[in-house]
């Protein structure tokens, strides 16, 4: 899965070289490869127990006091106008 992974980062960068005008393969190519490596770090995970977003970062934290949530984004309360 490390190994997966590392090839998946390894893409990024082809990416950005791409948007610069670096000749290297088409993002169709890239996409593809990053898709089917997902697909067998899935697999890999469903294989050995774990679902597939097991290793996915979970970002999570207490609201600030006066936020609300709405969906995933919190919304910062409007700042009062002391004039």
């Amino acid at each position: 899965i490390r190994a997966i992974n590392s090839r998946i980062h390894a893409i990024m960068p082809e990416l950005v070289g791409l948007a610069l005008g670096v000749k290297g393969r088409s993002a169709e190519e890239m996409a593809a490869e990053s898709l089917q490596l997902q697909e067998r770090r899935a697999r890999l995970l469903r294989q050995h127990g774990y679902g597939e977003h097991y290793l996915d970062e979970i970002f999570s934290c207490p609201p600030l006091p006066g936020q609300r949530l709405s969906g995933k984004r919190a919304d910062l309360p409007v700042p009062h106008d002391p004039l």
